[in-house]
C-alpha cells in the first residue's frame, strides 16, 4: 500500500461508494450488512431487513441513555457485539467466517485484504429470520421485546431460496475484493499525483537554474573576449591561418584585425629589427608543439615603439596543430624598470647614511635591497625571501607589516622577535612603507628596522600580567561585567558579548541599567546599591535584555573588588536558559510518564533490591484492591501475595535476578483485599540508575482471570467438538455435493439465458426474410392459378427464395461466430467490428426507427449503413475480437433500449440516433458511442459499471456494463468510461495499439 496515505476505508473510498457496494446484494437479500474498519469502527452499516433493524434498535436500548461509543463498549449492544465478533474472526484469521447471531440469523464475514494486509471486513446476514416459535420466544426473551412483534416481522419477510443465500456469500467476498482494489487504486492514484508534482517542480526549478547559469557563462565569455586589454589569439602551428584575434590587436599593433585574417603572418612585419632574430627563433618551438613565452618590441604604423610580452601553448583538446595565446602591452612596465634602476642608485646612497637598518622587498617578498647594517648582521641576502632570511619561516610572517602595507597601501609597524645568527633573541620595530610607481601602483615596500629589545623587555612583564588577567576573564564560563561605583561598565569578557549580542567596545561606557528591561529595573537598582553597601550581593532569575530585545534569564553574583587603584563592582552573570528548559523538560517528562502510568490498563509496581515496595500505579492498586499508601514501604511477603502461590512468586523473582526470566513472563496468583484470587501475568525487568547499576525491579502485570476461565471453557468445548468431528466428514461431503449440483444448475441457467438472447436476436434478423419467403409462396400459388408458371418464372422465384435463405444462413453463422469464445488474439480494424455489430442489430434498429452512423475521424469519412463501411488500416488492432464485439453489442443495445424508453415516455419526438466515432491519438485508439436517449442521471453515472446495478428495473440484470468494464480493462488492457451530453450519453473505449 502507498506510504503516508489515509488507511481509513471511509476516508479513502467514501461512504457513498461503500453503500453502493452494499446495495448490490442487499437489494435481493433484504437483510443487514456492515463494513468494519480494522480497528472495529463502522465504515458503513445498513439495516434493510425489518427483523434486523428492530432487534438492533432493541439491543441498543438495552445499553441505556449513553453515547454510541459508550454503548459499543458496554457489551450490551447484542447486535453490534455479534456482528463485530464475526468480522473480527475473519480479520484475525484472514479468511471468510460465518456464525449464527443472537437474533437467529447467520452472519457471513469476508476480510478485506489489500496487498496482503487486512484493512477491514465486509459482512451481511445470509439467512432467513427464524420461523420456529420456540426459537422466536428465546430471542424475544433475550432482547426484552414482544414475541408477537417478532412473529409478525418473521412472517412479513419473504424467504430467499437457499441458492440465492449461497450465491450471496460469493457476492460478499467479491464486494470485499472490490473494496480492497478500490482502496489500493485510490491510494496509488494519490501517491502518483504527489510524486509527479514533486518531479515536475524539481525539473522546472533545475531547468531554470541551468538556463540561468548558461546565460551567465555566455555573457561573461563575451565580456572577457571583447573587453580585455590583452590580445587573445588562436592560430595554427605554422601561423598560416588565424582562427581568432581579439579587438585589442588593433589598439596595441595599430593594425586592423581584418588585415591579420587576410595575412596571418603580417604581425611579424611590425617586430623591431633588433628583436626579429630572437623572435623568429622562439617561434620555432611552435612547430615542435611546445609552449613559449617571450617579450619583444614592435614598431606601430605611426612610428611609435611598444614593448609586448607574448605567451602561447598548444590546444591539447585539438591536437598539436592549434595554438592559443595572449599578448600584453608591457611598454609602461619597461619604462618604469629603466626609471627604477636610476632611482635605486640614488636611494642606495641615501639609506647607507641612515642609522636604522633598511631593506626593500618586491611584491613576492624577495629582498631587492639590503642596507649595510642588515648585511653586517645577516649577510648579503638580496634575491632571497625576507621571511626565510630574517625569521627562518617558510611563508609570510604572521602580522607582517609589509604584507599589510601591500594590501591597504598604508605604513604599518609591528614588533618582531628575531633569532640572531649568534643565537641571541632580539626585538625590532619593523615599519613598512609602500613604494608606488608613477601611476600610484604599489610595486615594492621599504622596511625600516629599529632595535627595541630593551624597551620590549620592560613592557613584556607588564603585558604578561595583563594577559593572565584577560585570559581568566575571557575564558570564564559565565558572563563577567566590571562597572564603576556609578554603574558604568568599564570592562566585559567574551561571554558577556555573546550573551547580550553586543560587542565589547559598545558595552564599555553603557550603564548596567541599560541591560535590564523596565520590569526588572527596580530589583536591579536595589541589588547594585546593596552590593556597594555590603560589599557583595546575589539576585536569582533576573531578566536582562539582549541587543535584539530578547529577554535572558540569569543568576547574578556581585562583589566589590580592587581594580587597579580604584574600587569597582564585579558582576558574574550565569545564563540559566538551558537550566530552565531542562527543568521544564524534566517536569513535562515526569507529567507525561505519570499520565501514561495512570491511564495504562496494566498494573505497574517497583521494588528495591530488598523487595521493599517503592511504587504502585492506579491500575495495580485497583487490581489488588489496596490503596497506594497501604503498599509503599513494606517488605515481602507482600499482603497481596496469595499464600498458596508464595513459592511460585519468589521463584519468578529469583529467575529474573539470575537473568532467566522467560520473555512471555510468569503467571502468578494475587489475593485481593476482599480475599478474592486474581490470576496475573507478570513481566519483570531490572530497574537501573543513570550509571547502569541495578537498584531494584519493576514489573508490569495484567489480570488474566477472565482468560483462564475462557481457557477452561475452551478445553471443555474442544472435547465436545472432537466428538462432533467424527460425524462431520460425511455431512461436509453431502453438503459439497449439494453445492456442486446447485452450481451446475446456475451454469445451465446462465447458458439458457445467453441462448435466449441469441434466439431473440436471430428472430429479429429472420423476420423480414421469412415474410419474403411467405410472399414468394403465395405468389407461386397465384401464378399457378393464372397459368403464369413457366421456366423463367420458376428460375426467378427460386433464385429470389435462395437469396433469402442464404441471408438467413449467414445470420446463423454471424451469431454462431459472435458467441464463440475468443481463445486467441486476432488482428482487425475497429470500423469493421463496428459494422459487424450493427449488422447483427440492424433489423432491431430499423424496427424501432433508429438511425446510426460510423465515422472515421482519421480520414474524415462517415458511413450510414454497415454494408458501406470500408476497411481502415489506421484503426487496425490486435486483441480479442469477440470480446470487444460483446462490449460494443452491450453498449449499442443499451443505447437502443434508452431511445425506445425515452420515446415511450414522450421525451423523444425526433428520430433515434446512435453515433460511433473512431479517433486515433498517437498509439491510442478511441471509440465514442453516443445516443440521444435522454442520458444518464448525474447521481448514478458513477455507479453504472457496478455489479448488479441496473436502471431497467425488472428488465435488467446489472451484469452487462459490469462485464463490459471487466473485459475492456482486464482482457483488452484498455479503459472505459461514460459521460452525459445534451440529450444523451457518451460511452468511450480507449485501446492501446
Amino acid at each position: 500500500m502507498a506510504n503516508g496515505g489515509d488507511t481509513s476505508l471511509r476516508q479513502v473510498i467514501g461512504e457513498g461508494q461503500l453503500r453502493d457496494i452494499q446495495d448490490s446484494y442487499l437489494e435481493y437479500l433484504e437483510s443487514s450488512a456492515a463494513i468494519y474498519e480494522v480497528n472495529g469502527d463502522y465504515a458503513v452499516s445498513i439495516f434493510a431487513s425489518g427483523w434486523c433493524d428492530f432487534l438492533n434498535r432493541a439491543s441498543r436500548g438495552l445499553c441505556g441513555d449513553v453515547s454510541d461509543d459508550e454503548a459499543m463498549k458496554s457489551g450490551k449492544w447484542i447486535c453490534h457485539e455479534d456482528c463485530w465478533a464475526t468480522s473480527l474472526k475473519s480479520i484475525t484469521e484472514k479468511r471468510p467466517f460465518e456464525r449464527e447471531c443472537s437474533g437467529g440469523c447467520v452472519i457471513y464475514a469476508a476480510p478485506i485484504i489489500a496487498d496482503g494486509i487486512v484493512i477491514g471486513s465486509n459482512n451481511a446476514s445470509v439467512s432467513n429470520p427464524p420461523t420456529d416459535e420456540k426459537k422466536i420466544e428465546e430471542i424475544a426473551d433475550k432482547f426484552k421485546v414482544s414475541m408477537d412483534k417478532l412473529l409478525k416481522l418473521s412472517k412479513q419477510y419473504t424467504p430467499r431460496p437457499e441458492y440465492v443465500l449461497n450465491s450471496s456469500r460469493k457476492h460478499i467476498q467479491i464486494a470485499a475484493d472490490t473494496i480492497a482494489n478500490i482502496f489500493l487504486r485510490n491510494q496509488e492514484k494519490e501517491e502518483l499525483t504527489r510524486r509527479k508534482e514533486q518531479i515536475d517542480e524539481l525539473l522546472g526549478k533545475r531547468t531554470t537554474e541551468l538556463q540561468a547559469e548558461i546565460d551567465e557563462h555566455l555573457r561573461l565569455i563575451g565580456l572577457v573576449t571583447e573587453n580585455i586589454s590583452e590580445i587573445f589569439w588562436i592560430a595554427d602551428a605554422e601561423v598560416t591561418q588565424m582562427l581568432y584575434i581579439s579587438p585589442a590587436y588593433e589598439t596595441i599593433w595599430g593594425r586592423t584585425c581584418e588585415s591579420l585574417y587576410v595575412n596571418p603572418r603580417s604581425f611579424i612585419d611590425a617586430v623591431h629589427p633588433e628583436d626579429k632574430g630572437r623572435f623568429m627563433a622562439d617561434m620555432e618551438v611552435m612547430k615542435e608543439g611546445l609552449p613559449f613565452s617571450h617579450d619583444y618590441r614592435i614598431i606601430r604604423p605611426d612610428g611609435s615603439i611598444r614593448w609586448v610580452w607574448s605567451k602561447g601553448f598548444p590546444d591539447k583538446k585539438r591536437g598539436l596543430d592549434v595554438y592559443v595565446g595572449i599578448v600584453l602591452d608591457i611598454t609602461e612596465r619597461k619604462l618604469m624598470e629603466e626609471s627604477l634602476a636610476l632611482e635605486r642608485n640614488k636611494f642606495k646612497a641615501i639609506v647607507d647614511a641612515i642609522e636604522d637598518a633598511i631593506s626593500i622587498m618586491d611584491l613576492e617578498y624577495n629582498v631587492i635591497y639590503q642596507g649595510e647594517q642588515l648585511k653586517s648582521i645577516f649577510g648579503d641576502n638580496e634575491g632571497k625571501k625576507c621571511y626565510r632570511t630574517f625569521e627562518g619561516n617558510d611563508s609570510v610572517c604572521e602580522r607582517c607589516p609589509v604584507e599589510i602595507s601591500f594590501k591597504d597601501g598604508k605604513p604599518h609597524t609591528s614588533t618582531r622577535k628575531v633569532l640572531m645568527p649568534g643565537g641571541e633573541i632580539r626585538f625590532y620595530n619593523n615599519t613598512a612603507h609602500p613604494i608606488r610607481d608613477m601611476e600610484g601602483t604599489i610595486v615594492s615596500c621599504l622596511e625600516v628596522v629599529r632595535d627595541v629589545t630593551a624597551e620590549h623587555m620592560a613592557a613584556e612583564a607588564l603585558k604578561e600580567s595583563e594577559e593572565k588577567y584577560r585570559s581568566l576573564l575571557d575564558y570564564a564560563g559565565d558572563a563577567v561585567f566590571i562597572a564603576d561605583l556609578d554603574g558604568v561598565i568599564i570592562d566585559a569578557n567574551k561571554k558577556a558579548e555573546e550573551l547580550l549580542g553586543i560587542p565589547k567596545d559598545e558595552l564599555i561606557g553603557m550603564s548596567h541599567e541599560d541591560t535590564v528591561p523596565e520590569g526588572e529595573l527596580e530589583r536591579a537598582k536595589k541589588t547594585f546599591q546593596d552590593v556597594i553597601t555590603k560589599g557583595f550581593g546575589m539576585v536569582l532569575n533576573l531578566q536582562i535584555k539582549g541587543r535584539d530585545g530578547s529577554l535572558i534569564p540569569v543568576d547574578v553574583n556581585t562583589r566589590v573588588i580592587e581594580y587597579g587603584d580604584k574600587k569597582v563592582v564585579l558582576g558574574i552573570h550565569r545564563d540559566i536558559r538551558e537550566r530552565i528548559e531542562l527543568e521544564k523538560l524534566i517536569l513535562e517528562e515526569y507529567s507525561f510518564r505519570k499520565a501514561i502510568e495512570n491511564c495504562v490498563p496494566a498494573g505497574i509496581a517497583a521494588v528495591d533490591l530488598e523487595g521493599r515496595q517503592l511504587y504502585a500505579n492506579p491500575a495495580f492498586c485497583k487490581m489488588v484492591g489496596y490503596e497506594e499508601k497501604e503498599l509503599i514501604g513494606y517488605l515481602p511477603p507482600h499482603i497481596f501475595w496469595s499464600p498458596e502461590d508464595i513459592n511460585n512468586i519468589e521463584s519468578a523473582l529469583r529467575a529474573t535476578i539470575e537473568g532467566k526470566a522467560p520473555p512471555e513472563g510468569f503467571e502468578v496468583i494475587f489475593r485481593r483485599k476482599n480475599n478474592e484470587r486474581v490470576n496475573v501475568n507478570i513481566l519483570i525487568s531490572h530497574l537501573v540508575d543513570a550509571e547502569g547499576a541495578t537498584t531494584g525491579m519493576v514489573a508490569s502485570m495484567y489480570d488474566i482471570t477472565a482468560r483462564k476461565i475462557m481457557e477452561d471453557e475452551l478445553k471443555t468445548k474442544t472435547n465436545i467438538l472432537s466428538e462432533l468431528n467424527a460425524n462431520l466428514e460425511g455431512l461436509v461431503r453431502d453438503k459439497a455435493e449439494e453445492i456442486r449440483r446447485k452450481e451446475q444448475l446456475l451454469i445451465q441457467q446462465s447458458k439458457m439465458a445467453a441462448m435466449g438472447e441469441m434466439i431473440a436476436a436471430i428472430a429479429h434478423q429472420w423476420r423480414q426474410p421469412l415474410n419474403g419467403l411467405s410472399l414468394i409462396v403465395q405468389d407461386f400459388k397465384d401464378a399457378y392459378e393464372h397459368g403464369e408458371l413457366d421456366a423463367g418464372y420458376i428460375n426467378n422465384t427460386v433464385n429470389t427464395a435462395m437469396n433469402q435463405i442464404d441471408f438467413m444462413s449467414t445470420t446463423i453463422d454471424l451469431f454462431k461466430n459472435f458467441f464463440q469464445p475468443s481463445k486467441e488474439k486476432e488482428t482487425f480494424d475497429l470500423l469493421g467490428i463496428c459494422a459487424e455489430v450493427f449488422a447483427l442489430l440492424s433489423s432491431q434498429l430499423i424496427t424501432n426507427s433508429i438511425a446510426y452512423s460510423i465515422s472515421c475521424h482519421v480520414h474524415n469519412r462517415t458511413f450510414l449503413n454497415y454494408s458501406e463501411v470500408m476497411p481502415c488500416e489506421a484503426t487496425v488492432i490486435t486483441t480479442y475480437k469477440n470480446q470487444l464485439a460483446h462490449v460494443l453489442l452491450n453498449i449499442i443495445g443499451n443505447a437502443k433500449d434508452a431511445i425506445v424508453q425515452s420515446r415511450e415516455k414522450g421525451l423523444l419526438t425526433a428520430e433515434g440516433m446512435i453515433e460511433v466515432d473512431c479517433y486515433k491519438d498517437n498509439r491510442t485508439l478511441r471509440l465514442e458511442i453516443s445516443d440521444n436517449g435522454g442520458g444518464i442521471p448525474e447521481d448514478i453515472i458513477d455507479k453504472i459499471f457496478g455489479q448488479y446495478f441496473t436502471t431497467k428495473a425488472d428488465k435488467g440484470t446489472g451484469i452487462g456494463l459490469y462485464m463490459s468494464k471487466v473485459i475492456v480493462e482486464e482482457s483488452l488492457g484498455g479503459k472505459i468510461y461514460a459521460r452525459v451530453k445534451d440529450g444523451g450519453s457518451v460511452f468511450t473505449i480507449e485501446l492501446y495499439v
